[in-house]
């Protein structure tokens, strides 16, 4: 579970996860909600989330910077792993309207989803269920298939 304010909004997120052993992570569902006021595109609010959200897992799961001899080897997105649509969990997104000022949305389900952010994040759930210590700011698959 996780939760974020921001841009006038707030948000909440519950992933369900399932380890299978030495397999990857299964990401079965999420279930996302925003209260961002007065909703104008009630469908782009939903895409909006739901986009956000899934670039955030993308970084959970792949996200990282290489260094090497203390420099930063990583310098370019065309190496970045994303979140593949088939490995993607289905995505509810629960509008809370009221009729305050409509708030923000761009990146707001984003930080639900990634470890590095302040907010908390599906990372340390999965991190008590894996079966090694899971020592970096990504959710190291070779862990979770236990080839560490």
């Amino acid at each position: 579970m996780a939760l974020h304010c921001g841009y006038g909004s707030i948000a909440a997120a519950v992933l369900e996860v399932e380890l299978q052993g030495q397999r990857p992570p299964r990401l079965l569902r999420a279930t996302l909600a925003v209260d961002c006021g007065d909703i104008i595109h009630p469908d782009i609010v939903r895409a909006q989330m739901t986009g956000g959200f899934l670039y955030g897992l993308s970084d959970a799961l792949y996200g990282h910077v290489s260094y090497r001899d203390g420099h930063v080897t990583s310098l370019n997105f065309d190496r970045y792993p994303l979140l593949a649509l088939a490995e993607a969990p289905p995505v509810t997104v629960v509008l809370l309207a009221n009729s305050s000022s409509p708030g923000g949305i761009g990146e707001l389900a984003t930080p639900l989803a990634a470890p590095r952010s302040p907010t908390p994040s599906p990372a340390p759930a999965a991190a008590a269920a894996a079966p090694c210590r899971l020592r970096g700011e990504v959710l190291s698959l070779r862990c979770m298939k236990g080839d560490i």
